[in-house]
């Protein structure tokens, strides 16, 4: 059996490889809907829940849209188990996080933690261009915490775009969740950091009151 995990590039990658070569596959996060097929997220998780013969789904509402879809039912076999990134948060929200020495200084002040990677608002040099200045006058009154995914950076380059934010290193998933906690905000257009930032947050919160009881 061939397993997969979400909605990206690689996610339908597998799954094609093991629709043409005959190994049964399994899902997890399955049946997650937008209803918008301009997205490639959308797409792939569509094709790839097609094709599975193991859905592993993280709520009772993706439970739902599939059989609304009347996904193969005859050969595919639906669970709700969870969702893994609230089981990722919970056991990593506490762990002990060593930042770069750069971040520290930043984490010491009350800043806005910023992303933007997606290809709807990078390929589009005016979108792209319209965000940025934002951020900029933004980060005059807030410091505005940019970590960077490398296709931003050569958007940027080649639309010839000046962030006159913080920019920094893309980091690491601990690193993330340790920035989520301590900022003031988050500015995004990934799902998957906004899901983090509402279970990281939650757990964060319920971690303090624990500790004064």
């Amino acid at each position: 059996m061939i397993l997969v995990y979400g909605d990206t590039n690689s996610t339908l990658a597998g799954a094609l490889a093991a629709s043409f070569s005959n190994i049964p596959l399994a899902h997890v996060e399955a049946g997650l809907r937008s209803y918008n097929l301009k997205m490639p997220e959308e797409r792939n998780r569509v094709i790839t829940d097609q094709l599975s013969s193991l859905l592993f789904c993280p709520t009772k509402q993706a439970v739902n849209n599939l059989l609304k879809e009347s996904v193969n039912l005859s050969a595919a076999t639906i669970h709700q188990t969870g969702d893994v990134m609230l089981d990722c948060a919970r056991y990593y929200g506490n762990k002990a996080v060593q930042l770069p020495a750069s971040m520290k200084e930043l984490a010491s002040h009350e800043f806005i933690l910023f992303t933007l990677h997606r290809a709807e608002n990078t390929d589009d040099v005016g979108r792209l261009k319209t965000i940025v200045e934002a951020m900029n006058e933004i980060h005059k009154s807030t410091m505005v915490v940019w970590p960077m995914h490398p296709r931003t950076v050569k958007a940027l380059e080649n639309g010839k775009v000046n962030a006159n934010v913080k920019v920094v290193d893309p980091l690491g998933y601990l690193e993330m969740l340790d920035l989520i906690k301590r900022c003031c905000l988050v500015m995004t257009d990934s799902g998957g950091l906004q899901k983090k930032l509402s279970f990281s947050k939650a757990l964060y919160h319920l971690a303090k009151c624990n500790r004064v009881e």
